[in-house]
């Protein structure tokens, strides 16, 4: 993998997978007490939810960057950034975040999207719940928007009648059953 080789150049090493200190199921990579952990993913925002979906082979997702508490403030974390954007950038690929605290004590999500803006993050929509960076750090506008799905007409309603499940109203497709 590219990123392994260009981690690996700076210093860093893959931890293996069931060292408590890896970022989850993901691919973690270490140094001096930061952590960078990388999937072959993308992220998509679909009715406000946020999903993981297969990757074009020039997409990765940046699951995050942990620097210890000890270590913070001290620029590791832009350092690893730097590694992340300068080897996407030299082979032409696309990095997805989702910029969400990952530990108490740690950046805001208002600071989070502040950092990864700062270094060429756009959001794919205004609430910054998926954030992208094209090659080279591309300006907003180059940024391409998800596709909007039109609903189909609502031929049916939903009803909560407080006790047990819900209950589907059609009304005049099953005369007798209405609220059943």
């Amino acid at each position: 993998m590219i990123f392994h080789s260009a981690f690996e150049a700076a210093g860093y090493q893959l931890l293996d997978p069931t060292d408590p200190r890896c970022l989850g199921e993901f691919p973690t990579w270490d140094k001096d007490g930061v952590r960078v952990a990388l999937y072959l993913e993308s992220l998509v925002l679909q009715r406000g939810a946020v999903l993981r979906q297969a990757a074009a082979g020039n997409e990765v997702t940046l699951h995050g960057i942990l620097v210890d508490l000890d270590k913070r403030l001290k620029g590791r974390a832009d350092a690893a950034m730097r590694v992340l954007l300068d080897t996407a950038d030299s082979h032409d690929i696309t990095i997805y975040i989702e910029p969400v605290p990952m530990v108490k004590g740690g950046m805001n999500r208002s600071q989070l999207v502040a950092f990864y803006a700062k270094r060429g993050f756009v959001g794919t929509d205004s609430s910054n719940k998926v954030m992208c960076r094209r090659p080279g750090g591309a300006p907003a506008a180059q940024v391409a928007k998800p596709a909007v799905v039109a609903r189909p007409p609502r031929w049916f309603s939903i009803k909560d009648l407080g006790v047990g499940p819900l209950a589907i109203d059609r009304p005049g497709v099953f005369p007798g059953m209405a609220g059943v």
